[in-house]
């Protein structure tokens, strides 16, 4: 009896709520709380990131193209309650990172999309117009220069805390009581990013950078009965830097670090409204085997600024120059240049570098390091054969308006 009747209550409830709304009434939607208006997503080495990506522009070479893998938090950190105590969105952070450095950045985090259209492609089932199939071309997608990867690796949850309380109270038929307290503390996070060249898979450079990030706690309170009445007060604040735009902060900088030395930057370029500076090389001395002639030595320990030259100091529009070095790379190319005017100081003192781009179909792009300019190829010739002779690898070549290298 008892289950006949339980079906029959819950249907009647049912059938009584369905009634009782009228159709025909309006209801107003409840407006939504709105919060602080939408902004950018910034950190204390934004500007500094858009400093950079001027300088790059400003070069008369393109930037290097740059992909970023996996970013991922490695610490394991969690809480019961609220999950992951670190983003989960590090590699995001670091492809905003490193466009706002003014890279070019070819997607390799992401590629479902991509290669699902390419798979529908090579089986003609993709098509760009009505009557068009879409083809796979070959050599139709960019190659990386360059990648990044790394991981968050450290997050310390409590690496020191401190606090102070007070309490007073009385007794009688009327009293009551006061505390007052305030505590704060430290968490540490930190990250390990590096940064690879593609095709030789040489780890270009490794950054480790770590944070502190501080919060407090002040809390004040009064209870108090009298006559009969009881009062009870209380109130507090609690404040923690956020742990997220931390781990954004150390990202931008270490990209920023990174693309600063490719560009072979000053220490502090780009930073406090500074402009960015090309860094000014020193040369050293020549080895014994590679020793100068003695009326040279004074040059060899010059220092050799790598600004550009005055007007009335620029190449000729035409003439023969050193070519010294090939790679796939500007910032090779750079490396190089400062190497051979250290080795070869008494000979490239005062020459202008420049780099040179070609386009081969087969090899793809290369560029070239330039030095020095003569209007006549024996005198061009003359100084090249002194660097074979030290061991070092030159050979001439002839230039039309080649471009002078800017830093």
């Amino acid at each position: 009896m008892r289950k006949i009747l339980l079906p029959a209550l819950f249907a009647a409830l049912l059938a009584g709520c369905a009634t009782s709304l009228d159709t025909a009434e309006v209801v107003e939607h409840v407006t939504p709380l709105s919060g602080s208006p939408v902004m950018e997503a910034r950190s204390d080495y934004t500007d500094a990131l858009r400093c950079l990506a001027g300088h790059a522009r400003s070069q008369p070479y393109p930037a290097p193209r740059v992909a970023v893998g996996h970013i991922s938090d490695l610490t394991g950190a969690e809480d019961y309650l609220s999950g992951r105590r670190l983003t989960q969105g590090a590699t995001l952070m670091a492809i905003t990172a490193t466009s706002e450095a003014g890279m070019r950045l070819v997607e390799r985090f992401d590629m479902g999309v991509v290669q699902v259209e390419l798979d529908y492609a090579q089986n003609g089932l993709l098509r760009d117009a009505p009557d068009v199939l879409r083809t796979v071309q070959q050599g139709q997608m960019e190659g990386a220069d360059l990648y990044l990867v790394g991981g968050i690796t450290e997050f310390n949850p409590n690496i020191r805390s401190s606090g102070t309380n007070a309490f007073a109270n009385t007794t009688g038929s009327t009293g009551g009581a006061l505390a007052v307290g305030g505590s704060d503390y430290v968490v540490d996070v930190g990250i390990d990013l590096r940064l690879i060249d593609v095709r030789s898979t040489e780890v270009i450079a490794v950054r480790s950078l770590r944070k502190q990030i501080r919060g407090r706690e002040v809390e004040a309170g009064i209870y108090a009965f009298l006559d009969g009445s009881v009062l009870d007060i209380g109130g507090g604040e609690r404040a923690l830097e956020p742990v997220q735009t931390a781990v954004r902060s150390m990202i931008d900088r270490a990209v920023f670090e990174f693309m600063g030395m490719l560009y072979d930057l000053e220490s502090g370029s780009c930073m406090d409204g500074r402009a960015a500076r090309p860094r000014v090389q020193t040369a050293q001395r020549t080895t014994p085997q590679q020793s100068a002639p003695a009326a040279d030595q004074a040059t060899a320990v010059a220092e050799i600024p790598q600004t550009s030259l005055s007007d009335a100091q620029l190449p000729p529009p035409n003439g023969y120059a050193l070519h010294l070095a090939s790679h796939r790379t500007v910032w090779n190319v750079n490396r190089d240049w400062r190497e051979l005017r250290a080795t070869y100081a008494d000979i490239l003192a005062g020459r202008d570098g420049r780099i040179s781009r070609i386009q081969s179909s087969e090899q793809g792009e290369i560029f070239q390091l330039l030095a020095g300019s003569w209007r006549s190829e024996a005198d061009a010739r003359s100084v090249c054969e002194q660097i074979r002779q030290r061991g070092g690898a030159c050979r001439i070549t002839a230039f039309e308006g080649m471009p002078v290298m800017r830093g």
